[in-house]
């Protein structure tokens, strides 16, 4: 028997949150371009397009890439996607009561304070 594929995620439909404390939109960390912009400053990635959702533990640590078009059976969890704290509008997933609070709350503040110093991330 094969398992339904009930949802594919999207710039709009993150996956399940499994381990990830949050997500937020990203590029392949792993596109050539990334890769060689890590290792030579002078090239510039910023063109290459999000196409996914990146995991973020609670420590603030990247943990895991979830490409745009991953098939996921069930979704156990309801979310929230709203803008993060970087200046570029990237959007952030959070699940939503508790622990989401939590994290919109963290990030608000780091967005303030990023604000006020006059950073950009």
């Amino acid at each position: 028997m094969s398992a339904a594929i009930l949802f594919k995620t999207s710039k709009d439909l993150p996956p399940p949150f499994g381990g990830c404390a949050y997500f937020e939109r990203s590029c392949d960390p792993f596109h050539p371009k990334v890769i060689q912009s890590a290792l030579d400053k002078t090239i510039d990635s910023s063109d290459v397009p999000e196409s996914g959702w990146m995991g973020i533990d609670w420590g603030e640590n990247p943990i895991c890439f979830i490409p745009d078009g991953t098939g996921y059976e069930k979704r156990n969890e309801s979310f929230s996607i709203e803008e993060g704290y970087f200046p570029d509008g990237r959007m952030f997933a959070y699940p939503l009561g508790e622990n989401g609070d939590y994290l919109k709350n963290r990030h608000q503040a780091e967005k303030a304070k990023r604000n006020n110093n006059g950073q950009s991330a």
